[in-house]
C-alpha cells in the first residue's frame, strides 16, 4: 500500500524523534519499532529487546532475510547474548556519562 520512498521518508523522521539513545527512554531499536507499529500495527513493547523483537517479527512472517554484521551466523542461526532490560540500560548510562551535559 505505501511506496518504498514513502517507508524510507518516514523512518527518517521516525530517526529524527531520537536525538539520542537515553537510559529507559530512547535505544537504538525505538525507531524501528515505531516504524513497524506504524506501517504493520505491531505493537510497542518499551520492554523489548532486539532478540524477542526479531522472534516477535520472524512469527508475523515480516523477515525474509537476515544478514550479521560484527559476528557470525552459524548454520543459519542468530545468536545474540542475552541481556534484561536493566541491564541494557545500565550500559547506555555507562557509556553515555562522557557525553552528559546535564
Amino acid at each position: 500500500v505505501f511506496s518504498a520512498d514513502y517507508q524510507l521518508q518516514t523512518f527518517k523522521e521516525l530517526i529524527k524523534n531520537y536525538d539520542k539513545v537515553k537510559p529507559f527512554e530512547a535505544t537504538c531499536l525505538s525507531p524501528i519499532k515505531e516504524f513497524f507499529q506504524y506501517f504493520y500495527a505491531l505493537g510497542l513493547d518499551d520492554g523489548e529487546l532486539l532478540f524477542s523483537f526479531l522472534e516477535r517479527l520472524n512469527k508475523n512472517t515480516y523477515l525474509e532475510l537476515a544478514v550479521s554484521q560484527n559476528f557470525t551466523l552459524n548454520k543459519h542461526i542468530i545468536e545474540i547474548p542475552f541481556y534484561t532490560v536493566d541491564q541494557l540500560h545500565e550500559k547506555i548510562k555507562s557509556e553515555r556519562i562522557p557525553f552528559y551535559t546535564n
